[in-house]
């Protein structure tokens, strides 16, 4: 009786159980693969495999979802009109051209030969990668482009007395869209640290081979650095991203001397004129690494001051508890009471 409720039991639990949904991201324009997860979890292999159904319901969409494809008995059956967006390869499903209109869900019910079938899902998204593979860094003075640059590490040398000038870093044509920050190096406390800028993401916008661009996005992020120091180091780091960080070094000379320089042109053809976020000063940690060596400084000197204070006292006390000191100063006071009595 035992036997027979526990085998009960299992085959409600076959029947009933599901497949939590799993992500995939694709790049556009590609072949997408989607394995079963259930023929995956339970390692199922084709041969094992009476039948696969599965399901698509567009993202956002309200309505039931709709099949696509069957896959029964080793024959594959298309249930829709769009016999080239779909295909099955070894119980798989395969979304031949992947783009923005294959995202969303897709469901499927797995039928094993000889057992309970399985039903469960996967969520399906594309993705547009960059291009370049680090940001782009363009640094503007009174508000035109003065110099760009795309390598690892570049050095750019403007005049001393210039007080401020803006840095931005940007990152084209992706999606989704990547977040960027600006950091700043401390050579005295030799780390990097964030700079509070505010990113900004805008749609992509293309007039030729809009094909790998709609529907992406343009990030930027833009600060004012103020050059109270020589050699101001700063990196633009891409995160959740594939992309390098690319670091600048600026540095303040008499002359004006641009490394990799480009063809200076208006600001506003890159469509970045919002006001640019503040720098925090970075060489505030300077000022109060300098207040701390002085203050430890003085702190010193005015324990060892105190050390020899008390050394002094407890050498007096100790002298005047000497019998042989005594002594010697009622011999001493002895022989200047002679010397005034002559």
């Amino acid at each position: 009786m035992i036997g027979i409720v526990v085998f009960v039991v299992t085959l409600c639990a076959a029947c009933t159980s599901g497949i939590s949904p799993r992500r995939f991201e694709f790049e556009r324009g590609t072949k997408g693969v989607v394995p079963c997860p259930a023929m995956v979890d339970r390692g199922y292999a084709a041969s094992d495999t009476e039948a696969i159904y599965w399901y698509f319901l567009p993202k956002g969409s309200s309505h039931s979802p709709e099949s696509i494809i069957t896959y029964f008995h080793g024959v594959t059956t298309h249930q829709i009109s769009n016999t080239e967006r779909y295909d099955i390869q070894d119980t798989s499903l395969v979304i031949t051209n992947v783009t923005v209109s294959a995202e969303g869900t897709y469901s499927y019910r797995y039928v094993p030969w000889d057992k309970a079938p399985e039903d469960g899902s996967v969520e399906v998204s594309e993705k547009v990668s960059c291009k370049s593979k680090r940001p782009k860094v363009s640094l503007y003075i009174d508000d035109q482009l003065s110099w760009e640059g795309t390598d690892s590490s570049n050095t750019v040398e403007v005049l001393s007395d210039r007080a401020e000038l803006n840095l931005t870093c940007r990152v084209e044509h992706a999606k989704p869209a990547i977040n960027i920050s600006w950091f700043v190096w401390f050579p005295v406390l030799k780390r990097w640290e964030e700079i509070p800028a505010k990113p900004r993401v805008q749609p992509a916008s293309c007039e030729t081979e809009c094909f790998f661009v709609n529907g992406t996005f343009n990030s930027d992020v833009t600060f004012k650095a103020s050059l109270e120091r020589n050699n101001l180091t700063l990196k633009c780091v891409a995160n959740n991203s594939i992309l390098e960080d690319i670091e600048v070094t600026i540095k303040t000379q008499n002359d004006i001397v641009t490394a990799n320089p480009q063809e200076v042109t208006d600001r506003a053809n890159s469509g970045l004129n919002e006001p640019a976020t503040p720098m925090t000063n970075p060489t505030n940690g300077i000022g109060t690494l300098t207040i701390l060596v002085i203050a430890t400084g003085l702190l010193m000197n005015l324990v060892l001051v105190a050390v020899f204070l008390l050394w002094r006292h407890r050498f007096l006390k100790q002298l005047n508890k000497n019998p042989r000191h005594h002594e010697e100063l009622k011999t001493r006071n002895l022989v200047d009471l002679r010397v005034d009595m002559k």
